[in-house]
């Protein structure tokens, strides 16, 4: 049976003070979103029950799936349907904007995923008092704000050393109300893809769609093969006690 792994790792950027004429806005507006969903996303009750249901891709065979999983939100532990692991393919209160390490297994018949090492970043956006004048920039990115999308804004991001990354932030979807993101978008090294999408549910701000995707090339890129999953979430439930003893 054919076996493999793909491990991805976001690379961590950071807010770095620079000498500047004039405010970059766009850079500022990211960090407002990232900060936004670092703390919107940790408001979410003890456990969170859900249905994740798409298609899985392997060795160009595609199969549906549906897991009915229920996570421990302070740590994560999660049990997917009746096997106590990590959260497929990421927990609800997932936060795209964070720095994350992501592991994908697959076989002939099977995708598996999680996310772990997951820490939100969140960016210090005061100016001093007694500089000239400072602007917060987002380090290694260069920003572009690209036109309105009905209530949606959307910011570009493109590496400035042009290198090939594990994980390159690529898109940021965000409600301009709010400043929650709605879409977030990387792209990388060995067409590695993740493209995680937002929606309020039952008052609180959870992934509901999350699709991500990677190429093994053998043979000096003759030979190639694609894995990857789709997936929709869906049937929250919500409570503050373990639904589940192995959760408790």
């Amino acid at each position: 049976m054919k076996r493999g792994a793909f491990v991805a790792s976001a690379a961590s950027w950071a807010a770095a003070p620079a000498l500047a004429s004039a405010a970059n806005e766009t850079d500022e507006l990211f960090m407002q979103v990232a900060n936004a969903a670092a703390q919107r996303l940790t408001i979410c009750p003890k456990y969170i029950g859900y249905r994740v249901s798409g298609t899985l891709h392997a060795f160009r065979k595609d199969s549906p799936f549906e897991r009915n999983v229920t996570v421990r939100t302070a740590d994560e532990k999660a049990v997917v349907e009746d096997r106590v692991r990590e959260p497929f393919p990421a927990p609800p209160n997932f936060d795209a904007l964070s720095h994350w390490t992501f592991e994908m297994s697959f076989d002939e018949d099977d995708v598996d995923a999680y996310f772990f090492n997951v820490t939100p970043l969140k960016y210090r956006t005061e100016i001093d008092a007694h500089a000239d004048a400072v602007v917060n920039a987002v380090k290694g990115y260069r920003l572009a704000l690209l036109p309105d999308e009905g209530t949606n804004g959307h910011i570009a991001l493109k590496r400035i050393d042009g290198k090939p990354h594990d994980a390159s932030f690529r898109d940021l979807y965000f409600d301009r109300t709010t400043f929650l993101p709605t879409r977030v978008v990387y792209d990388g090294r060995d067409d590695f893809v993740l493209d995680v999408g937002y929606a309020d549910a039952g008052g609180y701000w959870l992934v509901d769609s999350l699709r991500f995707g990677y190429t093994s090339f053998a043979l000096g890129h003759l030979a190639r093969a694609s894995f990857g999953c789709s997936a929709a979430y869906a049937n929250f439930t919500f409570s503050e006690t373990s639904p589940d003893p192995r959760l408790a």
